[in-house]
């Protein structure tokens, strides 16, 4: 194990500037949204920046002492959600499939799909016969086995190239939950994640692996009102945007749900949890995405530039009468580091309506 752990941070470069996060830190990054709706009705509502992976910057001092309590006086709470079965999820207008290269890609894919989804349906045993003889219960084993591969081969066949993306991502909660593995893998991520605290930040905290902020949220407070702010079909709209681009995004979006859980990828996980920590704090330090919260332009295009201006027209009409809260990705609300802007980001598109918008120190 420590072994592992000094290859982690090795590779982090721990010498970079970087204090203590967490606990001892206090990250401003709730903006109030104040003015006047269309109509004429006050319109007052909040907007939360956040990773969607539950970092260790997000459970600091001002979450739980500025961000909890005006959570607590909403009305309604909206994130970022759009949940598809995988067989439902659309085609793009032009698959990837067009060409040559990208239909090789794809095929891959979908069969890596389709090796997990078999191997889903081999956790479940194969039933025995009462009274059946060896070569009978032999025969069985190998007519349920053929079924269980040709239903997995049909629906991996079956799914979109979106929807090969959202089938590896349920496939991977399912193979974590039944992986006999999973209490060692998740004591192995708690140890690596209490050394890097203690010998990094100089504390140990509750640095388990987290829910992300909009799962939390939905915990602390079950009975409140949740929507999405994403229409069913927006995240499907924003992926088919992309572009030349959009087999890269492919790429790493669907290798970033493979399910590898030996200690080298384990290292690679922990490694960019903490890269991610570090930049998610120097991203709201300096007020601009920086680092490996940095997409690529056609990424941000894609999934940014195209939803922002939806988000926008649903804020300012849907608000008049409630107090909402936001648990929005930090990439719609701040400006690129890099200078690259495809679009305005979402808190300026607020501003350039007339609406007042106030980060809460």
């Amino acid at each position: 194990m420590n072994k592992i752990i000094a290859k982690v941070f090795a590779a982090l470069a721990i010498s970079m500037a970087f204090t203590c996060l967490a606990s001892e830190v206090e990250l401003p990054r709730m903006w109030e949204v104040t003015g006047t709706a269309k109509n004429g009705n006050p319109l007052k509502f909040y907007i939360l920046g956040v990773s969607h992976n539950g970092l260790d910057p997000e459970y600091d001092n001002y979450f739980y002492k500025k961000v909890i309590p005006i959570f607590n006086t909403a009305d309604v709470f909206s994130r970022e959600a759009s949940f598809w079965s995988p067989t439902l999820v659309p085609e793009c207008p032009t698959p990837l499939t067009a060409t040559p290269e990208n239909r090789e890609m794809i095929h891959a894919a979908r069969e890596k799909v389709r090796v997990a989804q078999k191997e889903i349906m081999d956790k479940v045993p194969i039933a025995k016969i009462p009274g059946a003889t060896d070569d009978e219960q032999k025969e069985l084993d190998q007519i349920q086995d053929k079924f269980r591969a040709d239903t997995a081969k049909v629906l991996a066949d079956s799914y979109s190239e979106f929807g090969l993306i959202w089938a590896m991502r349920q496939l991977f909660q399912q193979l974590s939950d039944s992986d006999p593995r999973s209490k060692d893998i998740q004591k192995k991520m708690e140890d690596m994640a209490i050394f890097y605290s203690k010998n990094i930040t100089g504390h140990v905290g509750n640095v388990a692996v987290r829910k992300s902020i909009d799962q939390y949220f939905m915990h602390y407070k079950p009975g409140m009102k949740a929507e999405s702010i994403d229409a069913t079909q927006d995240i499907v709209d924003a992926y088919c945007s992309a572009g030349s681009g959009r087999s890269r995004l492919f790429q790493k979006e669907f290798n970033a749900w493979e399910y590898q859980m030996d200690d080298i990828h384990l290292q690679e996980r922990l490694k960019a949890r903490i890269q991610a920590d570090i930049d998610f704090e120097k991203s709201m330090k300096k007020g601009k995405i920086s680092g490996s919260l940095l997409n690529d332009i056609d990424e941000h295009s894609a999934y940014v530039c195209t939803r922002n201006p939806k988000w926008l027209k649903k804020m300012i009409t849907d608000n008049d009468k409630r107090v909402a809260f936001y648990a929005l990705g930090l990439a719609h609300l701040l400006p690129r580091s890099d200078g690259k802007h495809p679009c305005d980001d979402l808190l300026t598109m607020l501003r350039k309506t007339g609406l007042s918008v106030e980060l809460i120190p």
